[in-house]
């Protein structure tokens, strides 16, 4: 018998992955008795994937045919959604009135720039909310941050930060809750053209005052209230 196919998955998809299988058995077009649950065929997870219904990183694939086991890696602690709801909610109160908002993790993004695939981050302050693809913001954020998990940390530091630095996002956050720090990164652009991310400042209860949003400086950010966990 052939190993499970291993996955992982972001953001907000817990939904689609632990889905009724009456749904499972429409997307793989199994027989309506069928009683698999928790099976996905491989070709139209596939398709899934490209048509942006969920965003799969597969890590063993091989030869494998089918219909494959999926495996919940997430790994995501409560206190994720914690940071995410603390920092929605002390930046949203103070940005009501303006043209920008706040925005969570059920909010996805498609940039050309980034050849239209979906991005969703754990939170982005957008101050161009109208431009749209669908479901989708097309607009670009000033900031986003992403709160790590044991099992995204790797992609947050690696391939979702390229994705920031190409689409032009000034500051990125990257917040642990395990440690209570916060990576502060800013955009900056070489004489050649390209842009790079750089660390402008990391923020921990030693220095806790110090937190502050580079391009919003008049918004007030509180460490002991976005750590309220």
């Amino acid at each position: 018998m052939h190993e499970p196919l291993k996955c992982k998955y972001f953001a907000n998809l817990r939904n689609i992955i632990r889905m009724p299988p009456r749904f499972q058995r429409r997307l793989c077009n199994w027989p309506s008795n069928s009683s698999y649950s928790g099976l996905i065929c491989t070709k139209r997870l596939e398709n899934a994937v490209e048509s942006g219904i969920m965003r799969i990183y597969q890590m063993k694939v091989g030869d494998l045919v089918g219909t494959l086991p999926i495996e919940d890696m997430s790994n995501t602690f409560i206190e994720h959604s914690f940071i995410i709801n603390n920092f929605v909610v002390m930046i949203g109160k103070q940005i009501k009135d303006s043209l920008c908002r706040v925005l969570g993790d059920g909010v996805q993004y498609q940039w050309r720039e980034n050849e239209n695939k979906i991005v969703i981050p754990d939170v982005s302050i957008n101050c161009n909310t109208r431009d749209r693809k669908n479901v989708s913001l097309t607009g670009i954020p000033r900031m986003v941050m992403e709160v790590l998990s044991d099992s995204t940390e790797e992609y947050d530091r690696g391939e979702k930060m390229e994705i920031y630095r190409k689409v032009g996002i000034s500051e990125y956050w990257i917040v642990d809750w395990r440690k209570k720090q916060v990576e502060i990164y800013l955009n900056d652009g070489r004489e050649d053209g390209t842009t790079y991310f750089y660390l402008y400042k990391t923020v921990t209860m030693e220095n806790k005052d110090d937190l502050q949003l580079v391009m919003f400086p008049n918004l007030k950010t509180d460490f002991d209230e976005l750590f309220n966990i």
